[in-house]
C-alpha cells in the first residue's frame, strides 16, 4: 500500500492537511489475504486547526474508508438473517474539537465531539456502532 498526505499553511494561523492511502496485499498466504479484505482498502482524511488567538486552539477532522469485508462472517451473516453482516459499508466521519490554555499553557480545556454527523460506521461486524460522543478533558502541567 502506499499513501499521499498534503500540508498546506495558507494563512499564518491555519493548517490544513489533507491524506490518501490505498492498501492491498501484494503476496501471501490466501488466510493472509482473507485477513487484510477486512481492512478499508482505501482512506481519505482532512484536518484543519486554526489558531485565532494565542492559546486558543479549534480542529476539524473528517474522514472517509472505503468498504470491508470480513470473510469469517458470512456463517453469521446467514445464520441471523442479516443482523450482523459480513459486509462493513463505508463511511464519513467528522470531529470537531476546541481547546483552551490558560496560566501560561499549565492548564488546558478541551471540549470535542467525535462522529458528528452519525455516521453508521461499524469497526468490526459484530461490534457496536460509533454513535456521536462529547468529550470534555481537563489537563494540568507542573511548572
Amino acid at each position: 500500500g502506499g499513501g499521499v498526505e498534503l500540508e498546506l499553511n495558507a494563512v499564518r494561523t491555519l493548517v490544513v492537511r489533507g491524506s490518501w492511502w490505498y492498501g492491498a496485499p501484494v503476496g501471501g498466504d490466501t488466510l493472509y489475504r482473507e485477513a487484510r479484505a477486512a481492512v478499508p482498502r482505501h482512506g481519505v482524511r482532512m484536518t484543519s486547526e486554526w489558531v485565532p488567538v494565542a492559546g486558543l486552539e479549534l480542529w476539524l477532522s473528517a474522514a472517509w474508508r472505503s468498504a470491508s469485508r470480513w470473510a469469517a462472517f458470512e456463517p453469521v451473516q446467514a445464520e441471523t438473517g442479516g443482523r450482523y453482516r459480513s459486509e462493513v459499508g463505508p463511511a464519513l466521519v467528522l470531529d470537531l474539537a476546541i481547546a483552551k490554555r490558560l496560566w501560561d499553557g499549565r492548564l488546558g480545556v478541551q471540549a470535542a465531539v467525535r462522529n458528528l454527523l452519525g455516521a453508521d460506521l461499524r469497526y468490526h461486524p459484530a461490534g457496536a456502532t460509533f454513535a456521536p460522543t462529547a468529550v470534555v478533558r481537563l489537563e494540568a502541567r507542573l511548572p
